[in-house]
């Protein structure tokens, strides 16, 4: 088979494969370093990544992962702490985490459905504001039950936040800035930053604009033996789509194919 019909092959197979693919919208990915403690910054002791456009973008999935030590609840600080839009209101769904041994309790701002692993779905009016100091005040928090093992788990932590009319984490239409960086909210509901009179006071960075906060033990020198660290900034890659997705294993498929004739038209020379 000559390199022009593999070409042509490939072509043909392209185009069936854009036919065929589902019309999704893209799929977003945000990462939040977690590279804030009460000193400042320092270096990054683990990350929140967010994903985007899930079941037909009515879905949000949080993923937290720790580099060292475990998400703790002292009793004065919160596991793990977000904001929702205010406009969300009680029509969002949270999720709590899926995987492994976790027992974990949500507390939020509105009265809001929540759905444990395993076990009858529940209405939490726990009402906020939830502090992690000295980050501030947050209206939607995760802790650890007195059953979580010594109020103690391991990261990966995950969880979900749903709503039927559309939900993501930095809004529609967004325009990243420079590197990917997340400087602007977009259109309909999405998640916040607390505020600067939320309270809190990071030295060199004041009070305000924290994305989410963590409970943890043995993340860095600064922890005797717990620490809250927390994510200030937001930036964003896009997950190719299944269509481009076809197309690249069938570009791969093709260039491999051209290289295994041309072999074997050296090999007979």
């Amino acid at each position: 088979m000559g390199a022009k019909t593999i070409l042509k092959a490939t072509a043909a197979m392209t185009a069936a494969a854009m036919l065929m693919a589902p019309a999704v919208s893209n799929a977003t990915t945000w990462v939040t370093q977690l590279e804030y403690d009460a000193t400042g910054k320092v270096a990054s002791l683990g990350t929140v990544t967010i994903t985007d456009g899930l079941n037909g973008g009515t879905d949000v999935q949080v993923r937290l992962d720790l580099n060292a030590g475990f998400v703790v609840d002292t009793g004065s600080h919160y596991a793990f702490t977000f904001n929702l839009d205010p406009d969300a209101g009680n029509v969002v769904t949270v999720n709590e985490p899926t995987g492994g041994s976790i027992d974990y309790i949500y507390a939020n701002t509105w009265s809001q459905q929540v759905c444990p692993k395993n076990k009858p779905c529940y209405t939490e009016t726990d009402p906020p504001p939830y502090a992690n100091s000295p980050f501030g005040n947050f209206g939607n928090a995760f802790f650890l039950s007195a059953t979580g093992g010594n109020n103690t788990v391991p990261t990966p932590f995950i969880f979900t936040v749903h709503n039927d009319a559309g939900i993501t984490f930095a809004g529609t239409g967004v325009t990243p800035g420079p590197g990917g960086q997340l400087t602007t909210l977009g259109d309909g509901l999405h998640f916040e930053s607390n505020t600067p009179d939320d309270g809190g006071s990071v030295p060199g960075y004041g009070p305000g604009g924290w994305w989410f906060a963590v409970d943890t033990s043995g993340a860095d020198s600064n922890c005797s033996p717990t620490c809250v660290i927390a994510g200030r900034d937001a930036f964003t890659s896009v997950v190719p789509e299944p269509a481009t997705w076809a197309l690249m294993i069938l570009g791969f498929g093709g260039a491999g194919a051209m290289l295994r004739t041309r072999r074997r038209r050296m090999a007979t020379i």
